[in-house]
């Protein structure tokens, strides 16, 4: 299963949540200056926050706000999925530097290098096989 199918699944805790409630900034008039709707969620085990206020409602400022905490820890893990594959794959396949490589073929002085054994051939000799 991927860690985008986990995030997905997952269901975020009551108890991993700290709610702020505040006023929202910008025009509204008297009734926003007023009343807290603006939304502010910290996923308290990761840190991660996200602010709504664009709603005059709270509760679809929090509904707003919990998506897009939700979008956050989704994107962290795939992150983390992405970094440990590419980590477990950087470990498997050895870098294609001239320490990974066979033979050189350097045409222009007609020299055949084996790097395993050490080794230099003529370029026609390799090319008739005969080394």
């Amino acid at each position: 299963m991927l860690a985008a199918e986990v995030a997905e699944e997952q269901e975020l805790s009551e108890s991993d949540l700290k709610e702020d409630f505040y006023r929202a900034s910008g025009p509204g008039g008297q009734h926003r200056n007023v009343t807290d709707t603006a939304v502010r969620l910290t996923h308290v085990p990761t840190g991660l926050v996200a602010v709504a206020e664009r709603s005059r409602s709270r509760a679809a400022n929090r509904e707003t706000a919990r998506q897009v905490l939700l979008r956050r820890l989704k994107d962290r893990a795939e992150l983390t999925h992405e970094e440990t594959r590419r980590e477990t794959r950087r470990a498997q396949v050895s870098n294609t530097g001239r320490p990974a490589k066979g033979w050189t073929w350097n045409t222009q002085r007609g020299v055949v290098t084996d790097h395993t054994t050490g080794t230099s051939y003529s370029l026609a000799q390799a090319e008739r096989g005969k080394f």
